[in-house]
Order: structure tokens, then sequence, then C-alpha cells
């Protein structure tokens, strides 16, 4: 369908951009009653929302890039070798949604060899589209988002989340959720590690972070924090690795030292 250059991120960023618009309408109008949950994990669902909205996404990409491997929380992922690389959640917030809280996501990003071009995130029951390119700035409902300016963690507004993992590890991030729950303004944890992120990029939350996050949860949201002004990286300090799961920490550039030095200190007592 397109050039399989990245000189022109435009006409795929749309092309995006739309296809995330189609599978936050089909999550809207899928029947509540129809709603099949199984468990892939203790507390880690899956719907067969999840695996129709991940079906529309995939026939798309298959149909108008062919040749582009796929990586997909689902059933979906296709490693074709090529540079090019579609990285999708096309359920973000798989809990809430089956629940009925309406704070879940579809979450589409394209990456060329290690550099993420494009994120995109739809929140189509909170009628809100983030997206970004590499180096065209990011956005919210067409909006030109920036991340805050707080600089103070007494005074920062802080979210988090807690591994699917965490009734059988005891790598919960309980001790970290207390450290800075005793010590910013409020942590929330809101249950949808993309829309965490676009909410950093937003200045909604001055900082995120969580442990054991697989590259589907954050690779979109990463571009979109740092097109805003913000700084992402694993939680000691290292740049994220798109295609490998990771720590994330995301902040507003002014308070992300703060932030590593708080969880080097707990990470050192517990040794």
């Amino acid at each position: 369908m397109m050039d399989q250059s990245c000189s022109d991120l435009d006409p795929i960023l749309q092309w995006a951009i739309k296809l995330a618009g189609k599978a936050g309408k089909l999550l809207l109008e899928f029947p509540r009653n129809r709603i099949n949950t199984v468990h892939k994990g203790e507390i880690d669902l899956l719907t067969d929302a999840d695996l129709e909205c991940e079906q529309l996404i995939l026939s798309a990409i298959h149909e108008s890039f062919p040749y582009h491997s796929i990586l997909s929380e689902e059933k979906g992922s296709n490693n074709t070798k090529s540079n090019f690389c579609w990285i999708i959640d096309p359920l973000d917030g798989t809990t809430n949604y089956s629940r009925g809280l309406p704070i879940y996501c579809v979450s589409i990003a394209l990456s060329y060899k290690n550099e993420i071009l494009l994120g995109v995130i739809h929140a189509p029951e909170l009628g809100h589209l983030y997206y970004a390119s590499k180096g065209e700035g990011a956005y919210d409902n067409h909006q030109k988002m920036r991340v805050s300016s707080v600089s103070d963690l007494s005074t920062s507004f802080l979210v988090t989340g807690f591994p699917y993992t965490m009734h059988q590890s005891d790598i919960d991030n309980i001790d970290l959720f207390r450290l800075f729950s005793k010590q910013c303004l409020a942590v929330r944890r809101i249950g949808s590690a993309a829309l965490d992120l676009c909410y950093v990029a937003k200045g909604v939350f001055d900082a995120y972070w969580e442990l054991k996050l697989h590259p589907w949860d954050f690779a979109a949201g990463s571009l979109i924090v740092t097109e805003a002004g913000g700084m992402i990286s694993n939680m000691s300090g290292k740049e994220l690795e798109p295609y490998s799961p990771s720590s994330v920490l995301a902040c507003n550039p002014y308070i992300q030292k703060t932030m590593l030095e708080k969880i080097q200190e707990q990470n050192a007592s517990k040794q």
C-alpha cells in the first residue's frame, strides 16, 4: 500500500489513527453480554473482545503492509525479518473493560529497527485520541501536549501499576508504592499502562513507574511521552529496548533524577 521508507510518516500515521478508531468502535459496540472472559494467569484476563479487536488490526496490517513484522499481545505475532515492526495491544485495560470501567484503550506503534516511529493510543469510551510521530510532537485530540513542570516530589502526582505476577512473586511494587505514597501528593493506579503514559505526556501525572511490562504495554506511549518533552527509561535509568519486557519510568525532566534516586535507595535497602 505505502512506500516502505520511513521518510514521510504522516500518511502511515493517519492510516494508524483510522485503524485505531475502527478498533475502538469495535470495543464500544461489542455486546457486553457476549463478553467471555478467561484467565491467562491468576489475575491476567483475556476476553473475546481482545481477540476480535486484535484480528481487525492484524487483518488491516497484513493487507496494507504484508512484509512488516508484528508483535502483538494475544495471538498475532509474526516475525517476517522486516526492519519494520508493528507493536500492538488491542485492548489495554482488559480488566477495566470487562467490568464496565471506561479506562481502557487500543495501542498501536510502528518501529523501524530499534526506534519507535509512531504511536497511537485511542481511549474510545473516554473520547481521547493520543498520537505522536518521531520529531513531530505529541497530541491529544489534535491539541499539542506537554509534560508538567513540577519539580518537587512532595507536590508531585504519580501513577503506577502492579504486575500480573504479584500473587506469585515478591517482586510486586508494594514497597515502592508505600515509599512514594508517603512522599508525594498522591499515587493513583488506573489499570492501563498505555493511558498512564499518555497522562504523563499530558501533564496530568508528573511520573509513572511500573515493573514487568511488555513491549506492547509501553511502545506507543513511550514515544508519546518523549515527544511531549518527557523522559522515559527503565527503572535503572537505562534506555528501553522496544522488543523486550522491561520496567518503565516515565517522568517530566524535572523529577526524573529524584525518582531514580528514590528507586535505587529502596532497592539498595532490600539487599
